[in-house]
């Protein structure tokens, strides 16, 4: 099992629909050994996913259950690869636990960061969705080829 972290600051928004986008996208290739989830470096006790990144993600047929997890040294341990939306995110991450080895931005991975919609309008977060689609082909396609994960 290859093990997936994606970090944004509150998991309210980026992480999470880059969580339900990833699985989407695993699901629909056929791919095995793959295992996702999100965290926030941030998190607000009683938060939850955002109205409209609940509305997004429902719009390409996602339904989601989703509560904002505190990133934690268990969700550390637990990632082969944790992958943060920009590198602020990293950064406070990386001050956190000892995972340099395992800890990328999108940027470094695929070329792009992801900037947060939060507080914005449905827009915003359609083009922020656009956006962690892009990524997470282009991140599905990088671990088939390295043989992360297997179809």
């Amino acid at each position: 099992m290859f093990n997936v972290l994606f970090v944004c600051t509150g998991n309210t928004c980026r992480s999470p629909m880059a969580e339900y986008i990833l699985k989407r996208l695993a699901k629909e290739c056929g791919a095995k050994g793959l295992g996702i989830k999100s965290c926030g470096t941030n998190v607000v006790g009683g938060s939850k996913l955002s109205d409209n990144a609940k509305k997004v993600l429902s719009e390409i047929g996602i339904k989601t259950h989703f509560k904002p997890k505190q990133m934690d040294k268990s969700l550390a341990s637990w990632a082969d690869i944790v992958i943060c939306m920009t590198l602020q995110n990293k950064v406070a991450f990386s001050l956190e636990y000892d995972v340099a080895n395992k800890i990328v931005t999108f940027d470094e991975l695929v070329g792009s960061n992801v900037e947060d919609p939060y507080g914005k309008g449905l827009e915003e977060y359609q083009k922020t969705a656009n956006s962690i689609y892009k990524n997470c082909v282009l991140l599905m396609r990088l671990f088939l080829k390295e043989g992360k994960v297997y179809v």
